[in-house]
């Protein structure tokens, strides 16, 4: 998956109790930006159960998403 490098940097230094949550991610995403969206979700919450940083961060990791990814999340 493509994702902008220059967003991931300036997030990790927003947050970077999650820095490692981060890279980790998005240096292994292959998938798409939709189901790796799905899956960045999956791991918010796996994660959120036993990390602090995430569980608190978890709104600041959605706009993460979008910025890093480009990709526009709408809720309906």
């Amino acid at each position: 998956m493509e994702y902008r490098e220059s967003k991931l940097v300036e997030w990790t230094k927003a947050i970077p109790e999650c820095e490692e949550f981060l890279n980790s991610f998005f240096m292994s995403s292959v998938e798409d930006p939709v189901t790796e969206f799905v899956n960045y979700l999956t791991d918010i919450q796996s994660y959120g159960k036993t990390y602090k940083s995430v569980r608190d961060n978890s709104h600041l990791l959605i706009n993460a998403y979008e910025e890093i990814t480009g990709m526009r999340i709408y809720y309906g």
